[in-house]
């Protein structure tokens, strides 16, 4: 097992717990409204590395109905039995390993913050099986750290721009223990080459890391994909 692998598990292992879910992300809401993505009772979402679930809630409000996988078997029990959802919708795995053996096909299909733990040649695999689990016209939404900047000299507070003679690329994520790899936008495109689906829209997520420093800003992408 290769070292990066290893650092994943044990990052995600040491966080397989009962949590209640936090607000939902509402970059996924405004991507998907922006391009025209119809929320009705006939249409189904599956979130892959879907965590505290608050997201899934979020779409079974909008009368979705939601399937999900996660690798921590704890923490998808709990959500299942306090939403009282069917567990024959959930799964468990380790994406880097295996994908679900399932028959179901979906509208949309989603992957938010579970791509920098991936290795790029199982990036391929799990996008060759999203391509068989979308419906024609259907969307695959996720999402990656790009970046990690840190301030290299003081600006004044209401000036807003983000470039390199302002800030640093980090080489390393801020959090050293966290595994996450920072991705490149053209390289993961690469990977959907053998399939059927099709770049359509990309949203940029611009975040302080620290509460008490805002020297340290963290560059997310909210990439979509359709089906063709």
């Amino acid at each position: 097992m290769k070292n990066t692998e290893r650092k994943s598990i044990d990052w995600w292992s040491k966080k397989n717990k009962p949590t209640d879910p936090f607000c939902p992300n509402l970059n996924i809401f405004r991507l998907l409204k922006i391009n025209n993505f119809k929320f009705t009772s006939k249409k189904n979402v599956f979130d892959i590395g879907f965590g505290n679930g608050e997201n899934l809630l979020e779409f079974k409000k909008r009368g979705l109905s939601i399937f999900g996988l996660d690798y921590r078997d704890k923490l998808v029990k709990y959500f299942i039995k306090v939403n009282k959802l069917n567990k024959k919708n959930f799964f468990f795995s380790n994406l880097n390993k295996s994908l679900p053996n399932i028959k179901n096909k979906f509208n949309l299909i989603l992957m938010c913050d579970v791509l920098s733990y991936i290795e790029y040649k199982n990036q391929k695999n799990i996008f060759e099986w999203v391509d068989k689990h979308l419906n024609k016209n259907g969307l695959f939404l996720f999402s990656y750290t790009q970046n990690d900047l840190v301030l290299k000299k003081k600006i004044p507070n209401d000036n807003w721009e983000i470039s390199k003679k302002i800030y640093k690329i980090k080489k390393i994520n801020f959090d050293k223990k966290n595994p996450i790899k920072f991705l490149k936008f053209k390289k993961i495109l690469s990977c959907f080459k053998e399939t059927k689906l099709n770049f359509l829209s990309s949203h940029f997520d611009i975040s302080t890391y620290s509460k008490k420093n805002s020297s340290k800003i963290r560059i997310g992408r909210f990439v979509l994909m359709e089906k063709k």
